[in-house]
């Protein structure tokens, strides 16, 4: 079979972004365990900074600015399954789709985080940026698998399946190939595979700068209802309720 260099190329960065997923996974895997192996007091202190800023405030506090109006380009893509084949085929609306690549969230902030942390920023400008929801747009794309290979494939798969001519997607090869064929480096048709991968890009309009907030450190707030509950429980106060009377039925 044949690769084209584009092929060959998305093939290489969808290799790294889902390696990128699993080290990150690996990482945050260690460090829920190792928080909880650890006394209340300890995980505390290990979320914070020396200063006593913890680590969730630290990443909101930056300048961001540089990023505002820019475009960006990332690499993205979600497996298909079962119950997705047909509600959301490989391609490249649903590729920039957030319901149907459910990596794309992740994937979008990761980038805007590498690009602002490249250039100088502190903070993790995903947070500090408003993201143009219009402006999504897909690159190049490609696949690989085939949904043919999924438990109960004949329903989507056979010749005679209502799949066919439904609503655009789906369709014969030139020689009567299978509807659920992958062939990216062919005809260029990726309905039918089992993975989709490719680039999409977008925008931000607005990013902030919140630097002036790096020396102003807060104590943990308390929440109201945690306040009421304390307050109701030391009073000692009950609190009266009417009698219950018995159904007769």
């Amino acid at each position: 079979m044949k690769f084209s260099i584009a092929s060959l190329f998305l093939a290489t960065v969808l290799f790294s972004t889902t390696e990128a997923r699993r080290v990150e996974g690996e990482r945050r895997l260690k460090s829920s365990k190792k928080s909880k192996s650890s006394s209340s007091s300890s995980s505390s202190s290990s979320s914070s900074s020396d200063d006593g800023v913890s680590a969730a405030r630290q990443a909101l506090i930056g300048d961001c600015t540089m990023l505002s109006n820019k475009e960006f380009e990332v690499a993205t893509g979600y497996d298909l399954t079962e119950t997705t084949i047909f509600t959301y085929p490989c391609s490249g609306s649903y590729l920039r789709f957030h319901a149907s690549n459910y990596n794309l969230q992740e994937d979008v902030a990761r980038e805007i985080n590498r690009v602002g942390k490249e250039m100088g920023s502190t903070a993790d400008c995903s947070s500090l940026c408003d993201i143009d929801n219009g402006s999504y747009d897909t690159g190049d794309k490609t696949g690989a698998g085939t949904i043919a290979d999924f438990a109960n494939s004949d329903i989507l798969c056979d010749a005679n399946s209502p799949l066919l001519n439904s609503n655009g997607d789906f369709e014969l090869g030139a020689n009567g190939e299978s509807q659920c064929r992958c062939d990216p480096d062919g005809d260029g048709y990726v309905a039918g595979c089992g993975e989709c991968v490719g680039f999409v890009t977008f925008k931000v309009g607005l990013c902030l700068d919140t630097s002036e907030f790096a020396t102003i450190t807060l104590s943990p707030l308390e929440t109201p209802m945690a306040e009421s509950s304390s307050s109701s429980s030391d009073s000692g106060d009950e609190v009266t309720r009417a009698p219950v009377e018995k159904d007769d039925d």
